[in-house]
């Protein structure tokens, strides 16, 4: 039995990871049109969601028990290296803000829910991971000075 030298082996390593077929990138097309989109949003920024009406909750499965708080849209980024989709969102009440920065306990509670709301609005079929295969939506949360104060990811594995 002949045993390969480190050499061969280090080559035949090298010609298999060469050989497997490369991770599909945002094409310069689809990114570009993904940062017009963005562009354009923004124009339209800052924008308030507030939390849906009782009608339309009670319309989908179990969103009803959820906890929705009203947030301000001030910015929308495409990372393209990333393939995200990046939403800058700060609390519109400020009153709300300040008693959630002195209740951690609170505050951990609230960002929870606001993390299952996004999974749940993320993997929506018509929604960017679903739809156009991107691997992530992040929603960023900045406190009233701009500084952030928690980040929320949803991954393409959040969706499976």
């Amino acid at each position: 039995m002949r045993i390969l030298d480190p050499g061969h082996i280090l080559l035949m390593t090298a010609f298999f990871f060469t050989s497997l077929p490369a991770e599909a990138r945002l094409s310069k097309a689809f990114c570009s049109e993904l940062r017009g989109g963005a562009t354009q949003m923004n124009a339209m920024l800052p924008r308030t969601v507030s939390s849906p009406d009782k009608g339309f909750l009670e319309s989908t499965d179990g969103v009803e028990k959820m906890v929705f708080l009203d947030t301000d849209y001030l910015k929308v980024d495409v990372d393209c290296e990333e393939e995200a989709v990046i939403y800058y969102v700060r609390f519109t009440s400020s009153e709300l803000e300040q008693q959630l920065k002195a209740d951690k306990k609170q505050a951990d509670s609230a960002f929870y829910d606001m993390h299952n709301n996004q999974i749940l609005m993320a993997c929506r079929p018509e929604a960017f991971i679903k739809k156009f295969g991107l691997k992530q939506e992040v929603r960023t949360l900045l406190d009233r000075a701009g500084e952030v104060w928690h980040r929320w990811v949803t991954s393409s594995y959040d969706c499976l």
